[in-house]
């Protein structure tokens, strides 16, 4: 038997070797799940939240974590807020890949421990949401094969490309360089030999301790050209900042951050900002001065750390989410991401769930966002 309870900040705060060990069992690991990435989100927007940290025993052993947090709330494009269970940092930061923290073997155990518990006993909640979660998490798995007699609506949202580095390519980057077009391959080339050739421009690995403008850095050339796009972003604000400064200088220390600029002179021009773990590479952001867009910075700073991640002997490269066209270019492989709404029997719960599926129904009819 599992059983179930909330840990306290103190347990929360002390739990990091044992927290990342059960990290490493999922199913697919993910840096999102990490206790630096959770416990740096709980210091910088925990705030407003009220954290319910789900320790998961069987017996006197943690086998299993899910940490959510609860914020009344607006979810998705809904009109009315609610009490909102969500996975910690999955908002503010937009984080990927989640799922119950756990060895595949004790997941559907845990997950139905995890969801007894929160519709039983932790009863404060309209809505528990999931967001962005991977078509092969155990999360999904779970759900998809009615393990659970949960309310609940599940919607694809999005695609997360990825390389397959070792299944597909055996790690030889010339037989991927071979899966790119012609035309793509003679680009890359070509703008390559002419940042290096002509302009001197550099490829130099950022580090966030003793560089202490790389973040902020990065910060202003991805918001730099998102406003050259008008694009909305949500990478912005000092909040974010700060949590980014220390979660990159925590990543950094653990051999997990994987931060390239590229330098004209000495002057910063485009910018990765991304995360090793497990043998994946996760390209978690970008940024790019306009300036330098037609001369292809931006595709060849993120060449170089394609090329990196096969010289490390990854297993995949993860785009994360989004089907942008751009990186249909460089990879065929994604999967699918889902929303997930799970429903809370109370008075707001039923209203939420009605007037979710209201406006799903008429979306589909129209064809447009109402």
């Amino acid at each position: 038997m599992f059983r179930v309870k909330i840990a306290n900040i103190e347990e929360f705060r002390n739990s990091r070797q044992v927290w990342n060990d059960l990290v490493l069992t999922m199913k697919r690991p993910s840096v999102f799940c990490t206790w630096e990435w959770i416990y740096t989100w709980q210091k910088h927007f925990g705030n407003s939240y009220e954290p319910v940290i789900l320790f998961i025993l069987e017996g006197d052993e943690l086998v299993g974590i899910l940490p959510l947090a609860l914020k009344k709330m607006v979810v998705e494009d809904g009109l009315i807020p609610g009490r909102v269970l969500s996975f910690c940092g999955s908002e503010e930061l937009c984080s990927d890949h989640l799922d119950i923290l756990s060895s595949e073997n004790d997941a559907e155990s845990c997950i139905r421990a995890a969801l007894d518990f929160i519709v039983s006993e932790y009863k404060k909640w309209d809505i528990l949401y999931f967001s962005h979660l991977a078509e092969d998490s155990n999360m999904i798995e779970f759900l998809r094969n009615g393990l659970t007699a949960v309310d609940k609506d599940m919607c694809e949202v999005s695609i997360a490309p990825y390389i397959s580095i070792r299944k597909v390519f055996a790690n030889n980057f010339e037989k991927y360089n071979g899966s790119l077009t012609r035309d793509k391959r003679h680009d890359l080339k070509r703008r390559r030999k002419v940042l290096h050739d002509k302009f001197g421009i550099r490829n130099v690995k950022g580090d966030p301790i003793t560089s202490k403008e790389a973040i902020r850095d990065l910060f202003f050339l991805h918001n730099l050209r998102a406003q050259s796009k008008q694009m909305e972003t949500s990478f912005h604000g000092e909040d974010s900042i700060q949590f980014h400064e220390e979660v990159s200088r925590l990543f950094f220390r653990n051999g997990w951050l994987r931060l390239r600029f590229l330098l004209n002179r000495e002057k910063r021009i485009a910018a990765l900002y991304s995360f090793a773990f497990s043998n994946r590479l996760f390209a978690y952001q970008s940024g790019l001065d306009p300036e330098w867009e037609t001369r292809g910075a931006g595709s060849a700073l993120l060449y170089d750390l394609i090329e990196e991640a096969f010289k490390d002997q990854m297993n995949e490269f993860d785009f994360l989410r989004g089907g942008e066209p751009y990186k249909g270019t460089w990879t065929k492989e994604s999967r699918t991401l889902f929303n997930v709404n799970i429903y809370n029997f109370t008075l707001w719960g039923r209203f939420c769930k009605s007037a979710f599926r209201a406006r799903r129904v008429i979306k589909t009819i129209f064809g447009k966002k109402v």
